[in-house]
């Protein structure tokens, strides 16, 4: 892109690639912590194991939730940490305490997204496939890999409140 353009909505190329970076991060933790626990939710209620999910000790949202762990998600983390450390030097480095606020705005980030993965987790229970929901969540979260700023405001302003890509994936990026 930017070897045509010299910047992206305002963005210079390392800014960009913050965004990307942070994309790959926040999805990555996703992935590897709750998604697809959440997905195949709709599995667990047709088989009857939800049932006994509700039966243990502990949180049927939490166990089902933290029930999958993709370990080849684990292993990719470590390139997307070095994508993230790349997007920071073409940036130019920054402080510490900027570095601290972004951690956190990825931890809230990773909050709001379980509870939006939470609340389409509970149309399983209304919803005969969802499947193709799942999977239209997961294209609209790539969308985020750029900044929604590119957008025509309306759809910018969607992808923000209504449904919050730009929260989960945009916001640390926006803050670095």
């Amino acid at each position: 892109i930017f070897e045509f353009v010299p910047s992206l909505a305002g963005y210079s190329k390392g800014e960009a690639m913050l965004f990307f970076a942070f994309f790959n991060l926040i999805d990555l933790l996703l992935q590897i912590f709750f998604f697809r626990g959440f997905w195949f939710l709709q599995e667990y209620v047709a088989s009857g194991e939800f049932d006994k999910i509700l039966t243990y000790p502990v949180s049927p949202i939490f166990m089902t939730a933290f029930k999958i762990t993709d370990w080849m998600d684990v292993v990719t983390l470590l390139p997307a940490f070095g994508l993230l450390w790349y997007g920071i030097s073409l940036v130019g480095g920054t402080e510490v305490l900027v570095g601290i606020g972004c951690g956190l705005l990825v931890l809230s980030g990773l909050g709001v997204a379980f509870g939006f993965c939470l609340f389409l987790a509970g149309l399983t229970f209304y919803v005969t496939r969802m499947g193709n929901v799942w999977w239209l969540f997961r294209d609209l979260a790539a969308i985020a890999r750029f900044p929604l700023s590119i957008l025509p405001p309306l759809l910018a302003g969607v992808l923000t409140y209504l449904i919050p890509i730009g929260v989960i994936f945009n916001l640390p990026a926006k803050a670095f």
